[in-house]
């Protein structure tokens, strides 16, 4: 107790005098601070103002020990105690399978939850290690084994409780004009201010996501509930769409704008008891309806591609027959040779020849061979899809069959969808990032983009393998518990 009386002291004089140049906006301090918005009138910011509670209680549920920190956590290897009051985070929050802060993902889906190494009940398969302090964050070990070690995993970079990678994720680190990560952008022009929920008010401007912080996050005059920005936080009255009955009612029961099979929670997956809204049988794929409600109807609905846990035998393109019948068997916007599924990337896969040339060539590296319509070295890319065919050096004019006439700059809705190396910089189209942002290579960042199994803008990465799509809050449809 007395430990527990000399800790009160000292933060009672903190409170009145200390000054904090790291956390300027409190989200993320675990020090008493006083609210701007209430010190004229002498009230302490909820997130300390039961500090002193005799029981050890604070007002999330949660308790303090000895160390002071609310989850029970200790500061060691540099790990930032979890705060009283930021959005969905703790044990009791990432296990009530509700949306609590309206950021659109649910307990182990939601950052928070998954950052934050206090959380007990968001543990990766057996053999893996949450990458989520400082000392995981520098042992120089893939702990999570999501092929990045280190500050070069999001996990470590954009995360709020590690502090050696020097990562933008604060309210402070978002407006100080400097680029603390070092990757070339500064402040909200970096994705991590913009994009995993943690930047706070200064870049997002939106109280989406920061709906039980207690904060006016967009300064428009409504905290948390009051905002409409809110509506669809399970602490501001939305209930979850994740049944049979709430999907099939005709009402939007978690108002998102989406009612029933057209709202990506009414897709059946781990966490809803979900039956109906799919499109994954031959019958339900040949129809001519869109079962699901995600707008696509059988073979266009990626639903309807056979893979593993679904028994789909129609919506494909591999073989002969139908790889030079100059239909789109598939869906894909793709026909015959113009189609992946036509050109094997494996020299040994004889399943499908028809798009290959009848002798293999050591390389696909000539006018002639890149652009003779086949895959001529059989590595599953033709002509100008090749990289051999698109010279790097803009002086290399060995092939320049894809190249256009003229050396331009490629950031047209035309030039990036011409086929050709405008720039003469060995990239074509939506692969060069010149492209990215226009007509033709929209960024890739929204429910229908980031599910429609094509690499929208071209950088190399497809739906939920990109990070515009699994680290973007808006987008739902990449909900898991990865974090790469």
């Amino acid at each position: 107790m007395l430990k527990r009386a000399l800790s009160l002291i000292l933060l009672g004089l903190c409170a009145c005098g200390c000054d904090d140049d790291d956390n300027d906006n409190g989200t993320l301090d675990s020090t008493v601070k006083t609210d701007a918005t209430t010190q004229d009138a002498g009230k302490t910011d909820a997130t300390t103002q039961d500090a002193g509670k005799e029981d050890g209680s604070t007002s999330d549920g949660s308790t303090t020990d000895d160390s002071g920190n609310a989850d029970g956590s200790t500061t060691d290897a540099g790990v930032i105690p979890e705060p009283t009051s930021h959005n969905e985070t703790g044990d009791e929050m990432c296990s009530d399978k509700v949306d609590n802060d309206g950021d659109g993902k649910i307990d182990c889906e939601d950052f928070g939850c998954i950052y934050n190494p206090a959380v007990t009940v968001c543990p990766l398969e057996e053999g893996k290690v949450r990458e989520n302090t400082d000392a995981l964050c520098s042992d120089e070990q893939d702990n999570d084994q999501s092929g990045k070690a280190d500050c070069e995993d999001w996990s470590c970079s954009h995360n709020p409780w590690v502090t050696v990678c020097n990562g933008e994720v604060t309210n402070a680190k978002c407006q100080d004009g400097i680029d603390n990560d070092s990757n070339g952008f500064t402040d909200c022009d970096d994705k991590a201010c913009t994009q995993n929920g943690f930047g706070g008010n200064s870049c997002i401007k939106s109280e989406k996501g920061f709906c039980i912080d207690g904060l006016d996050n967009d300064e428009d005059g409504k905290t948390d509930c009051e905002d409409d920005d809110c509506k669809t936080a399970t602490a501001c009255g939305a209930v979850p769409e994740n049944t049979d009955a709430l999907c099939s009612d005709n009402i939007d029961n978690d108002n998102d704008g989406f009612t029933d099979c057209q709202d990506y929670d009414c897709r059946p997956r781990e966490g809803n008891t979900v039956t109906i809204c799919v499109e994954n049988t031959d019958a339900l794929c040949s129809d001519n309806v869109d079962n699901d409600g995600d707008g696509k109807t059988d073979c266009k609905d990626p639903d309807c591609r056979p893979r593993e846990g679904n028994s789909i035998t129609i919506c494909v393109e591999n073989t002969n027959a139908l790889c030079e019948d100059e239909i789109d068997n598939d869906g894909d916007g793709y026909i015959d040779c113009q189609d992946n599924d036509c050109v094997p990337r494996d020299a040994s896969d004889t399943s499908v020849t028809t798009c290959r040339s009848e002798q293999k060539a050591e390389a696909e590296n000539t006018n002639e061979l890149c652009s003779n319509g086949v895959d001529d070295d059989w590595n599953g890319f033709i002509d100008c899809k090749d990289n051999a065919c698109v010279p790097r050096d803009a002086a290399d004019t060995s092939v320049t069959a894809c190249r256009s006439e003229e050396k331009q700059d490629e950031n047209t809705a035309e030039r990036c969808a011409d086929g050709k190396d405008n720039d003469w910089d060995g990239y074509i189209d939506c692969r060069d990032r010149d492209c990215s942002g226009t007509a033709s290579c929209p960024v890739e960042n929204t429910n229908e983009l980031c599910s429609d199994e094509t690499d929208n803008d071209g950088d190399g990465y497809t739906d939920c393998s990109d990070h515009d799509c699994s680290q973007n809050t808006n987008v739902t449809v990449c909900r898991s518990n990865s974090n790469n």
